[in-house]
């Protein structure tokens, strides 16, 4: 039986880092050390969670995520994260990772450097 856990959160940043982080989520591959779980199939699917804004309001950007994935696929998310904030400075934003029996897990993002919580805020 698969296990889920619910993924949501956000990326702040500047207007003009949203296309390069677009590219990044799209030319994204697992790493060898995924094994074959994933294929084509799978990282379209997952990556179908990003949302993007239409148009800018003010002066931040918020790139979105949310998605309810199988527990075993939650690695290639953050990894997929990462590989932005490693790609790109001043970066902030939150992510949240419910899992279904074991409470929750945030990432809370300052300048592209994640701090890893557990619990309530």
């Amino acid at each position: 039986m698969s296990r889920y856990v619910s993924v949501k959160g956000w990326l702040e940043c500047e207007d003009s880092q949203v296309g390069r982080i677009k590219r990044i989520i799209s030319d994204y591959k697992p790493k060898s050390d995924f094994g074959s779980i994933f294929n084509n199939d799978n990282i379209e699917l997952y990556n179908k969670g990003w949302c993007y804004q239409k148009e800018i309001i003010n002066w931040t950007s918020y790139i979105f995520y949310g998605a309810d994935i199988k527990e075993y696929y939650l690695e290639f998310i953050k990894e997929e994260i990462k590989e932005i904030l490693r790609r790109n400075n001043k970066i902030d934003g939150m992510f949240f990772f419910s899992y279904e029996e074991d409470g929750i897990i945030y990432w809370k993002i300052t300048d592209s450097k994640i701090t890893e919580c557990e619990g309530g805020l």
